[in-house]
């Protein structure tokens, strides 16, 4: 079964590279969308040039606005990421707790 991980940035740019780290220790075969929300600090240029070394972190430049939500559903269902194609979903204290591990807080 496939993972995706969507990460959600803004002014991230200092953190990114450990979590995408700690990610790939604990799940090497996930992939990682990094979803930056124009983050002033260069976190999504940052988020670029780790995805242009990593084929398994993948980048979506997102501005708030209904049009860019739709585009990372795009996103995601063109690159096969979705429940027909593997993907399984968690609830929220899965996904609570993988994230307190990948944060380093578990």
């Amino acid at each position: 079964m496939k993972a995706l991980v969507i990460i959600p940035t803004y002014n991230e740019r200092e953190n990114l590279p450990g979590i995408l780290s700690r990610l790939h220790a604990a799940v090497p075969e996930a992939d990682a969308l990094v979803v930056d929300d124009a983050s002033p600090d260069g976190t999504g240029k940052l988020a670029d040039e780790l995805a242009s070394q990593d084929s398994r972190v993948h980048v979506l430049h997102y501005a708030p606005t209904d049009a860019q939500l739709g585009a990372l559903m795009l996103d995601i269902a063109s690159r096969g990421w979705s429940a027909d194609g593997g993907l399984a979903t968690v609830g929220p204290d899965e996904a609570r707790a993988v994230t307190e591990y990948v944060l380093g807080e578990a």
